[in-house]
């Protein structure tokens, strides 16, 4: 039985050029998914009573997002 894959690529949903390239060259390696969101769930500030947050959770895209379309997520293994 062949190993499962151990990468997940996330490819943006404009994107399906790089869906269908990246697809077929790594079929079988990674799993492929597309980015289904269509716009931030958070559509207006809300401020709360106390603040349990150290600092925000989302960061910055990394570069293949913006630039690429795509990111590569390493799978842990169990």
């Amino acid at each position: 039985m062949p190993d499962p894959p151990r990468y997940l690529l996330i490819v943006h949903r404009d994107r399906p050029d790089v869906y269908a390239k990246l697809h077929a060259l790594a079929g079988g390696y990674v799993t492929f998914v597309r980015d289904r969101r269509r716009d931030e769930r958070r559509e207006q500030e809300r401020s709360v009573a106390v603040e349990h947050r150290t600092h925000d959770r989302r960061g910055a895209p990394p570069s293949t997002w913006r630039v690429l379309g795509f990111v590569l997520h390493r799978k842990e293994t169990s």
